[in-house]
C-alpha cells in the first residue's frame, strides 16, 4: 500500500520533475483520497499513505515556486472502481458500496483532471476535493439514493 500510494509517486516525480523544471513548464497530477484527509475504519495503511501523498504535494508546491511547474492533487470520495473488489471478501464490493448509491465514475475524475490541465500556466489548482452528493465530506458515510 505504501509502496504504491506514496513511494511510487515520489519515484516517478524524481524521474520526470528535473526536465519540467529545466524547461520551466509542466504539471504534476496526483490522485489522493478522502481516506488521506479523515480517518476511516480498516484503513490503517491506506489512509496514512494518502495523507503522506497530500503532504508531499504541499511540499512540492513550496519547492517549485517560481518554476512554473504546477502541482494538482485530486482528492475523491467514493469512486466506482475495482479498488474495493480485491479488498473485500466474496466480491461483495459492488453490492455493499455501489448498489443503491450514486458513486462518482472514473470518467468524472478524468474530466476534472482535463479541466485542471487546460487552465493557463499561471493557474494552479492545488487540490480538488470531489465527493458524491450523497457522501458526507470527511466521512465514509453515504446515503442510498431514492427518487422521489
Amino acid at each position: 500500500m505504501i509502496d504504491i500510494n506514496l513511494k511510487a509517486p515520489m519515484h516517478l516525480t524524481r524521474a520526470f520533475l528535473p526536465a519540467m523544471v529545466e524547461r520551466k513548464r509542466g504539471h504534476l497530477i496526483y490522485i489522493g483520497s478522502s481516506g488521506g484527509q479523515a480517518p476511516y475504519p480498516n484503513m490503517g495503511a491506506y489512509g496514512p499513505s494518502k495523507a503522506g501523498l497530500s503532504l508531499f504535494c504541499d511540499n512540492l508546491r513550496c519547492d517549485l515556486l517560481g518554476s512554473s511547474v504546477r502541482v494538482t492533487e485530486v482528492v475523491p470520495g467514493r469512486v466506482q472502481t475495482d479498488l474495493y473488489r480485491t479488498a473485500m471478501a466474496g466480491n461483495q464490493a459492488r453490492t455493499l458500496l455501489c448498489d443503491g448509491y450514486r458513486p462518482i465514475q472514473p470518467a468524472h475524475i478524468a474530466s476534472i483532471i482535463a479541466n485542471a490541465i487546460e487552465l493557463p500556466v499561471f493557474v494552479d489548482v492545488s487540490r480538488i476535493e470531489v465527493f458524491p452528493t450523497d457522501q458526507a465530506t470527511g466521512g465514509g458515510t453515504m446515503v442510498k439514493f431514492s427518487e422521489q
